[in-house]
């Protein structure tokens, strides 16, 4: 696995860290919080545990189905930090726009954004099918979240899908 990789709690891995009865021990526990979704494995592994012992906790919750990977390269800034948007190619690839939208959500929906990353990721990685899953996930998010939330969400989705055409 790559040290840039960045890692995902699953369900499983936020419910076991919601309870103190998990069968995890306390150095699966501390990786298992480590892992935000924004650090990658070196960024983890500067935080107290070296590389090769992170590296065989990060492969045991994986398996065990605690955390998932979510990309294997940098991720683009997130889409709130405005001068580095505007610094960023204006044309970018399908695959990467989808992760900017998964990270997208991540920052802005945290805990709530699990299901409507599942619809992102499992949608094809072609212009139309991202404009339409977007729109879909702005649409879920106000009727079962916010409309504040979704307002914001709509605004940094269409600068992201931008980038497409």
């Amino acid at each position: 696995m790559n040290t840039q990789t960045v890692l995902v709690r699953t369900a499983k891995g936020k419910a076991a860290l919601e309870t103190k009865q998990s069968a995890l021990d306390q150095r699966q526990r501390f990786v298992l919080v480590m892992v935000d979704g924004h650090n990658n494995l070196t960024q983890i592994s500067n935080k107290g545990l070296p590389l090769p012992d992170l590296m065989r906790e990060v492969n045991g919750l994986m398996r065990d189905g605690y955390i998932k990977t979510l990309s294997h390269f940098n991720p683009s800034p997130p889409p709130s930090t405005p001068h580095k948007t505007a610094s960023m190619p204006k044309i970018q690839t399908p695959a990467l726009i989808r992760q900017e939208l998964i990270r997208t959500l991540r920052l802005m929906l945290d805990d709530d954004s699990d299901a409507f990353i599942d619809k992102i990721e499992n949608t094809p990685a072609n212009t139309t099918a991202l404009t339409n899953v977007a729109n879909t996930c702005v649409k879920l998010v106000r009727l079962t979240l916010d409309e504040t939330k979704a307002d914001k969400l709509q605004g940094q989705f269409k600068i992201i899908l931008s980038k497409l055409r």
